[in-house]
């Protein structure tokens, strides 16, 4: 006798209460409800009043940077695939139970394996990403920032012209003037400007050691007229950001002369002019260039 398998059909299983335990229209109606619930959660969640909840608020911050977008996203893909996993098992535990006919049940145990191969496949690479390096988890793309190089007619102001131990122009103006300390010209606000004067750049403890010469002078105001303005200087010169040489005019006040002169080792001959040295100080080159204004090269 000749029997013929009637090909599955989906509908009739919905229609035809025969086939269906009561279990399992329980589990359809759970799961219908629970889609119900994300689709209208999904169409309406960008009308509702999310400031009361933080993980609501932070998908809406716009403060994120890009790591922490991409991860955002990232762990709602996760999500989203773990929720289709449940739902794609769910779905063939219903059609593995409301059928007798033998060629859907193995369609059902595919399905079952397909989504357990899919779960241990996103297991085993999150295992794998974060055994080689946890940050690749979090999405963290760490960029090496490249110094600035200053250049012609490039403003010196930045990374390139100060660090931790460097101070910015106006904190080094502020520490000098209230130490009676001037300085002879504004800041140089480009590579190449004239007529212009840095002291942002030097060392913390140079300008500790102006201070310090000040104090211990007690001569009044004395004048600064050369600083970090490296281009308005010779080649080899010492006058650089980092570096901790200054110039002091010496016609400004003559009594900051007579304190270098009198507190200073005898004086030792150079070809660019006489060095004094002072103890504990630094030293005071009466520098005379041509071109130049008569001044005090001081490295301390």
């Amino acid at each position: 006798m000749n029997t013929k398998t009637e090909p599955f059909d989906r509908k009739s299983i919905f229609v035809n209460p025969r086939l269906i335990s009561n279990g399992v229209k329980k589990l359809l109606g759970f799961l219908k409800e629970r889609a119900r619930g994300i689709l209208y959660a999904g169409t309406f969640v960008s009308l509702a009043d999310y400031t009361q909840s933080y993980k609501l608020s932070s998908l809406y911050n716009s403060n994120q940077d890009l790591p922490t977008y991409l991860n955002t996203i990232f762990k709602i893909a996760i999500s989203a695939g773990a929720i289709l996993a449940v739902l794609r098992l769910g779905y063939a535990g219903y059609i593995y139970m409301g059928t007798d006919l033998w060629g859907n049940k193995e369609k059902a145990k595919e399905m079952i394996r397909e989504v357990f191969l899919g779960i241990f496949l996103l297991l085993g690479v999150y295992v794998i990403l974060y055994q080689i390096n946890p940050n690749i988890l979090n999405l963290k793309i760490a960029l090496t920032p490249i110094p600035a190089v200053a250049a012609p007619g490039v403003s010196v102001a930045g990374p390139g012209v100060s660090d931790l131990d460097r101070l910015d122009e106006n904190t080094a103006r502020g520490m000098l003037a209230a130490a009676g300390v001037q300085v002879n010209h504004p800041m140089c606000q480009r590579v190449g400007d004239t007529n212009c004067t840095n002291v942002g750049g030097l060392s913390f403890q140079a300008i500790q050691k102006i201070v310090a010469l000040a104090s211990r002078c007690g001569c009044g105001v004395i004048r600064i007229t050369g600083g970090t303005e490296y281009w308005l200087h010779s080649a080899n010169t010492l006058h650089r950001p980092g570096g901790s040489s200054v110039d002091f005019s010496k016609a400004y006040n003559p009594d900051f002369n007579r304190f270098i002169t009198n507190n200073s080792l005898p004086p030792i001959a150079s070809p660019n002019g006489n060095r004094y040295d002072m103890s504990g100080v630094g030293t005071f080159l009466d520098e005379t260039i041509d071109g130049n204004a008569p001044h005090w090269h001081v490295t301390f």
